[in-house]
């Protein structure tokens, strides 16, 4: 069992090396989330973003590392993935503010707010994940999602918007998001059409039981416990059960990312 004190210092006390050659699935434990407050760090952030883009072709060659800037990262919370310090990943959270405050790659992008989506008090943006090349093959994508997860809780809103290519949106599927009907272009891309993906965490009235319990054992189950523990979430009589019931599925979830460890 992980121990929480906070996202930012998700913490477990691994040992070993991040610097082999081979790099296990289960990284996690090792990892620690933090929270980007200095120049330095958010420098190493820009650096990522920029090495990440480029060999995902996301960007052209003798594109600058300044040219990673966004004028909407001032606004945002901005999250470096460390394993003994050494930067691996980064994701940016964006809160709006009310509803006029645009999101990058929502309603900027698409030049309008879909009146389809909920209202802007209700969801957050996730945007600029990238995990370092020989990490990606690993579950600290986990992260990003028990951030969303805890993101919603605290702020009291309950749906994560995101945008995905080709190549990301069945992995987002699996994680729980919904292709929306919206869409948008970034011809410099490989894969330039993009798709909003939308998952409501409080979909039945408790956060995270909008997955199937296999699911929510690999992506949401220690975060969950985190919040429970820390006050944040209160389960209800009717809720408890559900819970009890999810977490019977442990094994098989462990189970099935062994089986995935052994894969990648």
């Amino acid at each position: 069992m992980f121990h929480f004190s906070g996202i930012e210092s998700w913490v477990d006390g691994g040992t070993q090396s991040v610097l082999k050659t081979h790099r296990p699935y289960f990284l996690r434990a090792q990892a620690r989330l933090r929270l980007v407050t200095s120049l330095t760090d958010y420098e190493e952030i820009l650096k990522l973003r920029h090495e990440s883009y480029l060999d995902a072709e996301k960007i052209e060659p003798g594109t600058d590392v300044t040219e990673m800037r966004s004028a909407w990262d001032a606004e945002s919370k901005i999250y470096g993935i460390y394993l003994n310090e050494f930067l691996v990943g980064t994701v940016r959270v964006f809160v709006p503010s009310d509803e006029i405050q645009t999101m990058e790659n929502i309603d900027h992008a698409l030049g309008y707010y879909p009146a389809d989506f909920p209202k802007k008090s209700e969801v957050i943006e996730m945007s600029h994940l990238c995990i370092r090349r020989g990490y990606r093959r690993s579950d600290l994508t986990k992260f990003v999602f028990a951030l969303g997860l805890e993101t919603l809780a605290t702020t009291g809103r309950t749906t994560i918007l995101i945008s995905a290519d080709a190549r990301l949106k069945p992995k987002y599927s699996f994680m729980g998001f919904k292709a929306t009907r919206h869409r948008y272009r970034k011809p410099k891309s490989l894969f330039p059409d993009l798709t909003i993906m939308q998952t409501n965490l409080k979909r039945f009235g408790f956060y995270g039981l909008h997955v199937d319990p296999i699911r929510w054992n690999i992506f949401l189950r220690d975060m969950t416990d985190s919040l429970i523990d820390r006050g944040i979430l209160r389960p209800d009589p009717l809720i408890q059960p559900v819970l009890k019931f999810y977490r019977s599925f442990a094994p098989f979830a462990e189970g099935l990312e062994r089986t995935l460890a052994e894969v990648v």
